[in-house]
């Protein structure tokens, strides 16, 4: 008789794995994608090279942040204004290869943001991370003046109106 295996603890170190290799992934796109973004636009081949770039740094749509996704909306745009600036001074063929990656990318932001908002994907690490942090301004001690709520003004309804009291 073949050995019986635990099956359930399989698939939950399968799983386990599989998120721990999804979420570097996930960190290494999200840094790349922010590192494109910081590069100029000076040609056309330039815009072809990060068009391309981008593309093949959102095609795997479930290791994309949703920062990366954001940074990969403002360099699309910025990609397509540039090229309709010089649309006219450079070949068919250059912006039909350009508008084919801008395409591309678009339609995988697309794809990575419906995919959790339709429960088909799992929530990425550094998601989870940035979604729950306190800004570096957030102030956390109670003891400080500005948690005295009699430092603020009293707001009341009258006739209709706002007034506020002193």
């Amino acid at each position: 008789a073949p050995p019986t295996t635990n099956t359930s603890a399989n698939t939950s170190e399968v799983l386990t794995s599989y998120t721990a290799a999804l979420n570097t992934e996930a960190n290494v796109r999200d840094y790349a994608i922010q590192f494109i973004c910081n590069l100029s636009i000076t040609t056309i081949d330039s815009i072809k090279l990060q068009a391309s770039t981008m593309n093949y740094l959102t095609e795997a749509t479930s290791a994309l942040t949703r920062q990366a996704i954001m940074f990969a909306v403002s360099k699309s745009s910025d990609l397509v204004n540039a090229l309709n600036e010089m649309v006219d001074t450079v070949s068919y063929e250059d912006v039909q290869m350009a508008v084919s990656s801008i395409a591309q990318v678009a339609s995988n932001i697309l794809v990575a943001v419906n995919t959790p908002l339709m429960g088909r994907g799992i929530a990425l690490n550094l998601d989870y991370d940035r979604a729950n942090m306190l800004p570096p301004d957030y102030e956390t001690d109670i003891e400080t003046v500005w948690s005295n709520p009699n430092l603020f003004a009293d707001v009341f309804v009258v006739g209709g109106a706002y007034k506020i009291f002193f």
